[in-house]
This record gives structure tokens, sequence and C-alpha cells, in this order.
């Protein structure tokens, strides 16, 4: 399972979903979308990290290559992973920073996932 947010959400508060590509989200965070509104793929930065909740490693990375294997580029391709990275900030947390190529137009992005609850777990 991974957390992101829902619409009319403040940008702080998590919510609960299986998969989902992107989200709509108001520039402000507000919810009112005073500001206009904007697509942001979820896990496109630290900010927006995918979390993942698992008991251990094993599980909480076949998590993490479940949700890269849900997603499909922009042109409709499915993704290569290429290189993985162990990032730890302040604060505590814990992320893995996996870049991949889309295996139709190969244009590249990362997906940035939260794995304090698991990191460690055996």
């Amino acid at each position: 399972m991974v957390k992101g947010r829902k619409e009319g959400q403040n940008s702080e508060e998590p919510f609960f979903a299986e998969s989902a590509a992107c989200e709509w989200y108001d520039n402000n965070g507000s919810g009112c979308g005073r500001l206009g509104r904007r697509r942001v793929m979820r896990g496109e930065t630290i900010k927006d990290a995918i979390v993942i909740i698992a008991s251990d490693e094993v599980t909480g990375v076949g998590m993490e290559y479940a949700h890269i294997a849900g997603e499909r580029c922009s042109c409709g391709g499915e993704y290569n992973v290429e290189t993985q990275q162990f990032l730890q900030l302040g604060g505590g947390k814990l992320y893995d920073k996996i870049d991949v190529i889309c295996k139709k137009c190969s244009k590249k992005r990362s997906f940035f996932f939260d794995i304090s609850s698991f990191y460690g777990k055996m």
C-alpha cells in the first residue's frame, strides 16, 4: 500500500491508495484551487515520495518494484530500472531513489520512495 495526497487535502495530510500514477492538487495546497491546478506525478521528488508500508525489506523492495511495473511513461511504454540509490536525510527519513528509462521512447525519470517503515527489518 502506498500513501499520497488526494484532491482537496492539505499537502501534509496523507491518504492510502493502492496505485495511482498521478493526482491533481492545487498549487497552494489548500484544496480550493484559487491558484489553479497542475498535474503532479507521485514519487517524482522527495517531497512527493511514495511511502511504502511494509514489515520487512524483502516485502518493501518488492512493493517498490511492483509500483514501478504498474506505471507507464507518457508515451505508454513500460519502464526498465537503471539504478537504485539509498538516501538518508535529516529527520530520520530514509529513501530509495530509483532511476528508470522507458522501453519505448527512452525517456528517463526517477521514483522516490520513503522506506522508513521497513529499512533494516529482515
